[in-house]
């Protein structure tokens, strides 16, 4: 079985892609701003603080989920004994961007909310990007 990738061909960012589509989530990302700060770094500048994440409301999966167009895409253009792959960021890339204080202590008294909206957020997605698959035939 071969496995095909969309690979980053038609993100900005793999991981702020997914991560700025999240429900409760604020982000500084650009893809203007990206360029322009590597840009300044590349040239001798002073390195800026890095991309943030700030978790302000809890979080959710939007209705149209966040990967279900780029799998249907993605599906759309393999054949039939191959299996798409979708890349999503592991939840670190949300967490540690910030830690503790990028995290709405209102919303999330205790982390383990951050940590349960995350997990069921990933879950649905998950879910509902597999039910996307085609189904497979054995390779001859």
């Amino acid at each position: 079985m071969r496995s095909v990738t969309d690979g980053e061909y038609r993100r900005e960012s793999f991981h702020f892609d997914f991560i700025s589509k999240i429900d409760g989530i604020q982000t500084n990302f650009t893809i203007r701003g990206a360029f322009a700060q590597g840009e300044k770094t590349r040239k001798g500048g002073e390195k800026q603080v890095p991309l943030t994440v700030e978790v302000v409301d809890r979080m959710q999966r939007p209705a149209r989920g966040i990967e279900v167009e780029n799998s249907r895409y993605l599906q759309s253009r393999v054949g039939p004994n191959s299996a798409p792959k979708i890349t999503i960021p592991s939840p670190t890339m949300t967490h540690f961007r910030g830690g503790r204080d990028a995290i709405s202590r209102e919303t999330c008294p205790e982390m383990a909310d951050f940590f349960a909206d995350f997990s069921s957020l990933y879950r649905q997605e998950d879910y509902r990007s597999c039910r996307l698959r085609l189904p497979l035939r054995p390779v001859r």
